[in-house]
């Protein structure tokens, strides 16, 4: 069931992100990180939620969303302080 949001994902400590699979992609020099989402998670998260790519472009992810990986990761994820 799609129930996930990037919210919900943001409000997550960030030792439940890494026991879920998630990596930060990168530290951006305003101290945000940059998490990555782990493939296994793709079932799980909403329809019309807003991520960022690894190239830094917005994205709506639906059903025509790119799942392309990265060592097991997808190729965007969320931006969050730690």
């Amino acid at each position: 069931m799609r129930t996930l949001t990037e919210n919900d994902l943001m409000d997550f400590t960030k030792e439940k992100l890494e026991e879920k699979g998630f990596r930060i992609w990168e530290k951006l020099p305003d101290g945000r990180e940059h998490w990555l989402v782990p493939i296994e998670m793709e079932p799980h998260i909403k329809y019309g939620s807003k991520f960022i790519t690894i190239s830094g472009e917005e994205i709506t992810f639906d059903e025509s969303t790119d799942l392309d990986t990265r060592f097991g990761l997808l190729a965007f994820g969320f931006r969050r302080t730690p």
